[in-house]
């Protein structure tokens, strides 16, 4: 196969004129590379974009969870064949490798030069237009398989996982309550540790499970005409204890007269409970936590706001991220309550956003979201993202 019908048969370049297929080929020059060499490594300076001849090459990354130093460990984000591209960050600023490419067999590629690449583009607007379309439709294919092949991982892992540890957390309980024979105070006190580790641990899977079940499918099944606040009010009770404990007010100002919501119940409580929980434990002892509902004309917003210790404006654009965890947030956890949230908001065909501090104080956060009186699947709700106002896109 001559490097000109390589291009042709490259979901990248096919549909080029014959002429720039030529031009693009004689940019190239042909590679080789033995199984587990290198192509190039994440962080590199970005200067070729490849298409595979033959052989099969493994995008892999480096994959952080949390911010402990040596967590670090390298996935694969796709194995890709014959006539497939890769290197794309050559064509786009700042040009640097996001991935790193490993040959897992015996493989040719064509490298095309990067700058060369991009000068014809730039000579011909039409080229360029099928060239980064056609790329642009590459990318996405690749980063909806690879979330979906995350999401299944993760709910066959969770799965495996949960029913080992829930035996655990049943033994440990058996040896709590004294059926196991008499422990001493010290005995009971290291069992207690580990019961409330291993509690902490299925929370965890819960909560990836109901990440990855929202992301693979829809609530269409769930969804039902539902009282706002009676849910609100399942979720203060869930709160409440620990608002107690504190000494923190937990208040709600939802109106009378709001109609049903077609919305999944068990969910929106779930995300409310959330919000509160979160508000609860980043404000101070004596603070104040309040949740509000406004009535639009064709939606409701509810917002919980708090006196708390803010989230800075740094990384409010990264807060509804998953795995991400701020510089204030308790070290326990994964860093996936407020993309469960936004999921779920979003499934409902919502927008969350924050601000903090609210409009109008000096402390504390609100997070808002909204909920359509119809399923219109729009997304209501202000679009206007500016400091202090951070929106989930």
């Amino acid at each position: 196969m001559t490097h000109e019908e390589l291009l042709e048969q490259s979901p990248v370049f096919k549909g080029l004129p014959g002429e720039l297929r030529a031009l693009v080929a004689a940019v190239g020059v042909e590679q080789r590379y033995s199984p587990g060499q290198r192509v190039f490594q994440e962080g590199d300076d970005s200067t070729h974009f490849y298409v595979i001849e033959e052989g099969r090459v493994a995008l892999e990354m480096n994959v952080h969870v949390g911010r402990a130093e040596g967590s670090g460990r390298r996935a694969f984000a796709a194995v890709i064949g014959p006539t497939e591209s890769f290197g794309w960050s050559a064509l786009v600023p700042p040009h640097t490798r996001t991935m790193s490419a490993l040959a897992i067999q015996p493989t040719s590629v064509l490298a095309i030069d990067g700058q060369a690449l991009q000068r014809l583009v730039a000579d011909d607007a039409a080229a360029g237009a099928i060239i980064f379309g056609q790329l642009s439709e590459l990318i996405s294919s690749r980063l909806e398989e690879a979330r979906a092949k995350l999401c299944f991982i993760i709910s066959l892992v969770s799965h495996e996982l949960k029913a080992p540890l829930a035996a655990v957390e049943s033994y440990l309980q058996v040896m709590l309550g004294g059926y196991a024979g008499e422990m001493s105070e010290k005995q009971r006190a290291m069992v207690g540790r580990c019961s409330h580790r291993v509690q902490e641990l299925i929370e965890l899977i819960n909560s990836l499970l109901r990440v990855s079940r929202i992301e693979t499918g829809d609530l269409s099944q769930e969804i039902k005409p539902a009282a706002l606040a009676t849910i609100v009010g399942e979720a203060m009770e869930n709160v409440g204890p620990a608002a107690a404990i504190k000494g923190i007010a937990l208040r709600d100002r939802i109106p009378d007269g709001l109609p049903l919501l077609p919305l999944a119940p068990l969910r929106i409580q779930e995300t409310i409970t959330n919000l509160l929980d979160n508000a609860v434990k980043f404000t101070p002892s004596a603070g104040t936590v309040e949740i509000l509902a406004s009535d639009h004309p064709d939606f409701v917003e509810v917002e919980v706001v708090d006196t708390g210790i803010g989230i800075p404006l740094e990384e409010q654009p990264r807060i509804f991220d998953e795995f991400y965890r701020g510089e204030k947030a308790d070290a326990k956890g994964l860093g996936l309550g407020l993309a469960l949230v936004k999921k779920i908001v979003e499934a409902h065909g919502g927008r969350i956003w924050v601000e903090s501090p609210p409009s109008g104080r000096t402390v504390g956060t609100a997070f808002h979201f909204t909920l359509w009186k119809s399923g219109s699947g729009r997304a209501p709700g202000s679009k206007n993202s500016k400091p202090g106002r951070v929106e989930a896109a």
